[in-house]
């Protein structure tokens, strides 16, 4: 059964990266942003978990707020292997470009399904998320149609032995619901990065993400600087 779950996963990664190879691309919008997060964590139990993350984001080469937001999260585990979760982000974008300029509030829900396993000293992680993200206080015609996404991500850490540092690597792919309700492959974020544990004062987690748009006109590409701190209570 482990084998087949991986398989099934990578096979469907792989797939995604195969149809971004066929496409082509002629015009290239760049931009640099800084993540700054910080959360904390509550695990009653070996099956429930539970968060509570905020954060701010710059852009514009981190030189203005792009927006910050609140997000709560649970988790449950159904199996040593397999989990599902869902969360809520209130979300304050600052639109600088628009026509209507000023800070817009918008929310999100996502429901996710996870598997994890063990290859050695490698923790193989995969997660499917459906989310969907509407702008608030808008009525009538000026209604906003909810932007929803499903996202397959796969992610890899390795377990150093007898180190508090944790190095990662993974690969997010989002497919967006269009308008006639199929799915169109819209971006991949490439993540790498590395955790570090501390003894009693939590985690710190210091990442560099690649964001990528595809399949529009003008793709744009995001270099980001994560740094997230997080505290577990038990």
């Amino acid at each position: 059964m482990l084998k087949v779950n991986s398989r099934f996963f990578l096979f469907l990664l792989f797939l995604q990266a195969s149809v971004y190879a066929q496409t082509q691309e002629t015009v290239l919008v760049r931009d640099f942003e800084s993540w700054t997060s910080v959360g904390i964590a509550y695990k009653p139990n070996k099956k429930w978990s539970f968060e509570l993350l905020e954060r701010l984001q710059l852009k514009d080469n981190a030189s203005v707020v792009s927006g910050y937001f609140t997000e709560i999260e649970s988790a449950y585990a159904i199996t040593k292997h397999w989990k599902i979760g869902a969360g809520f982000r209130y979300i304050r974008n600052n639109d600088t470009k628009g026509k209507i300029q000023g800070y817009e509030n918008f929310h999100r829900y996502h429901f996710d399904l996870k598997y994890q396993h063990d290859i050695k000293r490698f923790t193989l992680g995969y997660r499917l998320r459906y989310q969907t993200k509407s702008e608030l206080g808008l009525s009538g015609a000026d209604l906003d149609v909810p932007n929803q996404n499903f996202r397959l991500k796969l992610d890899v850490d390795y377990n150093i032995k007898k180190s508090n540092y944790t190095p990662s690597l993974g690969v997010d792919f989002f497919n967006t619901i269009s308008e006639s309700g199929g799915l169109v492959f819209s971006k991949y974020r490439i993540i790498s990065g590395v955790d570090y544990q501390f003894k009693t004062a939590g985690k710190v987690g210091l990442f560099y993400l690649i964001d990528k748009q595809v399949h529009v006109d003008y793709p744009k590409t995001t270099h980001v600087i994560s740094l997230k701190y997080m505290y577990t209570f038990k």
